[in-house]
């Protein structure tokens, strides 16, 4: 006999930003992981000068695999259309944060330090 079993999903999910060179372009994979849910997992990019998980700045939903351009700006942060398999171009005042939420609603905020802006 068959029996179901209810698994509670209490671990928040992970998130990381792959540095990948295209084209001469620094580019960066998004990348998720989660212990119950691996293909059901949102990433989002928010800025770190606006606390320590984002504020009211988003980028996103993005799914695992994404590959998008982030870059430091010294006036506010903004989003734009980016092209040649690059899904956006991410600037941010502060270090961009990757906040990543599993469908069980378990979140974690990454930060991902660029190289100063020159």
């Amino acid at each position: 006999m068959w029996h179901a079993v209810t698994v509670k999903d209490t671990e928040a999910p992970s998130a990381t930003a792959v540095k990948e060179p295209i084209n001469g372009d620094v580019t960066y994979v998004l990348q998720a992981a989660d212990n119950c849910d691996a293909g059901n997992v949102q990433i989002f990019v928010k800025d770190s000068a606006q606390g320590n998980c984002g504020g009211a700045f988003v980028a996103g939903p993005y799914a695992p695999g994404t590959r998008v351009k982030l870059a430091l700006t010294k006036t506010r942060p903004t989003i734009k259309r980016g092209s040649d398999g690059i899904a956006a171009n991410i600037l941010t005042v502060g270090n961009p944060v990757l906040v990543v939420t599993d469908s069980s609603g378990n979140t974690s905020c990454t930060l991902v330090v660029l190289p100063a802006k020159k």
